[in-house]
């Protein structure tokens, strides 16, 4: 489940880039097919070769994610975990998926919290793990406070900015105030 997930996100960002190729192909190919214009038959091939690079760079992402996630230890265990965004919590470690890049890492790893808001004003938290920043939208402002008191439970070290850590601290509250 993992591995799909994770593919999905980059099968949605090269949609819309093979997408219009192929469009144009079949709108081109109608006119060619009408007047034998040399002109468009060299655009038919041109949006072609267009369509073939960024499918040959998709399937080139989509194997490259399949053998990160097989490097994982224990990868089904991230079946049951939070997601946050395009991020897994476990208890002990979490995964992030970063520009392509899929990354495990321990909670210590995470040096610095910074919550922000996306353009519609949701609290997105940033998380600065090595040289990475993962984002991870949250809910509610409730539940970036549960976050971050997650965070700070397992990490004792980390700097928190623009937020105060509220909460259980357990990774079930992130989800339900309650933690049940």
């Amino acid at each position: 489940m993992l591995k799909k997930y994770l593919q999905s996100f980059s099968a949605m960002r090269f949609l819309p880039i093979m997408m219009i190729p192929s469009i144009l192909i079949v709108v081109l190919a109608f006119f060619y097919v009408n007047n034998r214009n040399p002109k468009t038959e060299m655009a038919v091939a041109g949006m072609a070769i267009v369509l073939a690079v960024s499918m040959s760079i998709y399937y080139f992402e989509k194997f490259r994610i399949a053998k990160q996630v097989r490097n994982i230890k224990n990868p089904e265990e991230y079946d049951n975990a939070v997601i946050l965004g395009q991020n897994f919590f476990l208890e002990k470690r979490l995964l992030v998926f970063y520009r392509g890049n899929v990354v495990e890492a321990e909670y210590t790893d995470i040096r610095k919290a910074v919550k922000s808001t996306d353009r519609k004003g949701n609290p997105v938290m940033e998380l600065h793990v090595g040289s990475m920043i993962a984002n991870c939208p949250c809910a509610s402002k409730g539940q970036a406070q549960r976050f971050a008191a997650f965070l700070r439970k397992k990490n004792p070290k980390i700097e928190l900015v623009n937020i105060v850590d509220e909460g259980q601290g357990t990774l079930e509250s992130i989800y339900n105030p309650s933690g049940k």
